[in-house]
């Protein structure tokens, strides 16, 4: 049961849409409406909010169940949720704004930028760079300490003395057979969650302001993202869906198992079986990998820019070309990894996904067609391939 772990990467499944994308079914609102309930229901899917974007505005935008299982509060179009590794692409896309003003090389080692050294202890002569950042290909791993870093409420440690704690070798987090890979930099692609959190170091480093405030300056205000932000202190928290874990028999062992995610819920009872069971609002310290909290509204200003070069209303985040370069396969033999969204191998699909405990979240988009779709939840129940298939084919067929 891969949604109750802690520790979840995305990986875009070689089969994304192909199951009945050739249906002659007529995917139209009412039974993508259908559709999501019944889920919901099958899969004790607490809350969810879904949109659907076509050329340059919102085409679809609905919530269903509960923003907090335990009260019933009804989930709205104007809830905020944890977008789990969705966050990844706006790193990248901060990353990418730098290099549009020639304030960083995307092939330079990183330690360049960095006030310390970073280098992967089994391969010490070889540079790791902001590009193999991106593609994770950097060798850089996730230990043993980025899965026991997470924490009720606000994070205890800055982005960069954690991450000199997890790099350095004389780091208290440091362990050359956790933190690193055996193989050499750039020449395999692993799923590196540390190395995004990197990457909104050297924003930091690079432009002098902190990660949090330069997403806000550069991404967030000027499209008009006013409930998005990082950290609890930056959004309204009274609007904050509860991430939610449906206890079952399939479930309950690992969760009395994982001292993690314990440590995350006050009312687990491992007597009792079908019951939901809600986390605190938590954080950790390298959170430019994945956490991100936003709505339905905002994520669609977001994903509006990306599908009309850049442009949001009368705001630009990047310039077309450079979203077509993170758009483009970057490794060799490797159709699927762009910098920062991944091609997803049905039509010119691209996007990003995410998982942490409670919540679930999609991103996936078509620059031919100008459509994009949104899929955020405060569980980590039910299939995200097979819903965002269904919201996909439900707005290929809007007019």
């Amino acid at each position: 049961m891969k949604p109750i772990s802690i520790h979840l990467i995305f990986l875009v499944p070689l089969c994304f849409f192909i199951l009945n994308a050739c249906s002659s079914a007529d995917y139209s609102i009412e039974e993508l409406d259908s559709f999501i309930k019944n889920r919901m229901k099958d899969k004790h899917v607490s809350g969810l909010s879904g949109a659907i974007i076509k050329g340059d505005s919102i085409a679809w935008l609905n919530s269903y169940g509960y923003a907090n299982i335990e009260t019933k509060d009804a989930m709205t179009n104007e809830h905020i949720l944890n977008i789990g590794s969705v966050s990844k692409v706006f790193t990248a896309t901060a990353i990418m704004q730098l290099w549009e003003k020639n304030q960083i090389d995307l092939n330079r080692d990183i330690s360049t930028y960095l006030n310390f050294d970073v280098n992967n202890p089994n391969y010490p002569k070889d540079s790791i760079t902001i590009q193999q950042l991106l593609t994770h290909t950097s060798s850089i791993s996730d230990g043993k300490a980025y899965e026991e870093s997470y924490q009720c409420g606000e994070t205890e440690m800055p982005l960069k003395d954690w991450l000199l704690e997890y790099l350095s070798p004389n780091g208290k987090f440091y362990s050359q057979n956790e933190n690193f890979a055996q193989t050499k930099p750039g020449t395999e692609r692993a799923y590196s969650n540390i190395g995004y959190g990197v990457l909104g170091l050297i924003v930091e480093e690079v432009s002098g302001v902190p990660f949090n405030q330069f997403c806000k300056d550069n991404i967030f205000s000027p499209l008009g993202m006013h409930h998005t932000g990082w950290f609890l202190n930056e959004i309204d928290t009274n609007l904050h869906a509860k991430p939610s874990l449906f206890i079952s028999a399939e479930t309950i062992d690992f969760v009395k198992d994982d001292d993690n995610i314990l440590q995350l819920v006050s009312n687990f009872d491992q007597t009792k079986l079908d019951y939901y069971l809600t986390t605190c609002l938590y954080s950790f310290p390298n959170y430019p990998d994945g956490l991100l909290r936003s709505s339905p509204k905002d994520l669609s200003k977001f994903l509006i820019a990306i599908l009309n070069d850049g442009q949001f209303m009368n705001a630009k985040i990047l310039e077309a070309a450079t979203i077509r370069k993170m758009l483009s396969p970057q490794l060799d033999g490797n159709e699927k990894q762009g910098l920062g969204w991944s091609y997803t191998g049905f039509e010119d699909l691209w996007g990003h996904g995410g998982d942490d405990p409670g919540i679930q979240a999609g991103m996936y988009f078509s620059p031919s067609l100008k459509i994009g779709v949104i899929a955020m939840q405060n569980s980590n129940e039910g299939s995200r391939t097979e819903l965002l298939k269904n919201i996909y084919l439900t707005a290929k067929n809007l007019n």
